[in-house]
C-alpha cells in the first residue's frame, strides 16, 4: 500500500453566468479567445433566463416526484 500523499487542489469561486469556467471547459475545451471586442462575449455558451427557468422546473418536477412517489413530467409544470 502505497504512503499518502497530499494532492493539491485548485478552489475557484467563479461567478454563475452559464457555468465556472473548469465545467465548461470540461464540455467544450478550453477557452479561446474572446468574440470582436465590441461584443464582449466569451468563447463559451452562456445559460439563458430560458435555460435557468427549465433548471428550475427539472427541481419542481424532482419535489413534487418525491412528494407523490409518482413520476412528474416538466411539461406539466409549465405552460408552452
Amino acid at each position: 500500500m502505497a504512503a499518502p500523499e497530499d494532492v493539491p487542489l485548485a478552489v475557484a469561486h467563479e461567478a454563475h453566468g452559464g457555468g465556472d469556467p473548469r465545467m465548461l471547459d470540461a464540455h467544450f475545451g478550453p477557452v479561446g479567445p474572446t468574440a470582436p471586442a465590441d461584443t464582449g462575449a466569451a468563447a463559451h455558451p452562456t445559460a439563458t433566463e430560458r435555460d435557468g427557468a427549465l433548471a428550475l422546473a427539472v427541481g419542481l418536477a424532482a419535489n413534487r416526484s418525491f412528494e407523490t412517489g409518482r413520476p412528474v413530467r416538466t411539461d406539466e409544470l409549465i405552460a408552452g
